[in-house]
């Protein structure tokens, strides 16, 4: 044990629902994916990138046509944003 107080040697927060079986080679889960495929989608429309930002929802229209992230929102984004650039 080295010399360092026990306030050093542990977090001063408590640990909780730590995955014990936890591993930095899991695999994510889909959801947390398509969370960020759509966020991604978000900030490529924000940068005045529609194609790209089109590109990225017709992807997650085929891996989630349940729309259970909700990129149908990030489509109408994209729909209202090419109606004021038409205007």
């Amino acid at each position: 044990m080295s010399t360092l107080p026990r306030l050093f040697t542990r977090p001063p927060w408590p640990v909780r629902n730590r995955r014990k079986t936890a591993s930095p080679s899991a695999p994510c889960p889909p959801i947390s994916i398509h969370s960020c495929r759509k966020a991604l989608s978000f900030i490529e429309l924000r940068r005045d990138n529609p194609e790209a930002s089109r590109r990225i929802v017709a992807r997650l229209q085929v891996l989630d046509p349940e729309d259970g992230v909700g990129h149908s929102v990030i489509s109408a984004l994209i729909d209202d944003a090419a109606d004021e650039a038409a205007d």
